[in-house]
């Protein structure tokens, strides 16, 4: 059984704003709604945008750290996430990190990993790929377009461990580096 999550409660941005006050830097090209992507199913109502290290000082917004509790309810042996991020940071450097916490109270931690699970959402040609995540989505927008860049969406899976153990709720954590993660949607199978 298939289960996107609900994630609109914790969005920082729709596709239609302007992203980091950068005037046409939008996510509207993008799929909206319910769409496949990368051969899996996900739910797209907007974006978090997590801090970052860099993420104030460029933009003068404050992001959020963290997105807490985002109710799960459900069994899976994988997890889909549609993510990416902002800036440029270390190869290997962990940028952030998914909990999922199951219903008898473990906990299980899934490293963002620069690099590996993501890479900047502005795209050159010959920029390095994440080796561990797929291109979903790729297109551009009025600002990318201007300075000659793409815009990439990757889609990472992870393999639950516990298949069988009910997931009661899952975090989104930022932990500061110089990289800020975002998080467009989760798809259980």
């Amino acid at each position: 059984m298939t289960t996107l999550l609900e994630l609109s409660a914790y969005c920082t941005y729709s596709l239609d704003d302007d992203i980091h006050h950068k005037p046409g830097n939008d996510l509207r090209a993008a799929p909206h709604g319910l769409c496949i992507l990368a051969d899996i199913p996900f739910q797209i109502d907007g974006l978090i945008q997590l801090s970052g290290k860099i993420s104030h000082e460029k933009t003068g917004e404050s992001f959020p750290e963290s997105a807490l509790g985002i109710p799960v309810g459900a069994m899976s042996k994988r997890m889909h996430f549609l993510q990416s991020s902002s800036w440029r940071g270390p190869d290997g450097s962990v940028i952030g990190e998914y909990r999922v916490h199951y219903d008898d109270g473990d906990v299980a931690v899934i490293p963002i990993v620069y690099g590996h699970s993501v890479v900047d959402w502005w795209f050159t040609a010959g920029d390095p790929l994440p080796t561990d995540a797929a291109i979903a989505w790729n297109g551009a927008n009025e600002r990318t377009e201007d300075l000659g860049h793409l815009i990439q969406l990757y889609a990472f899976t992870w393999s639950n461990p516990r298949p069988d153990a009910l997931i009661a709720t899952l975090d989104f954590v930022s932990l500061g580096k110089e990289s800020a993660p975002f998080l467009m949607a989760v798809t259980l199978d």
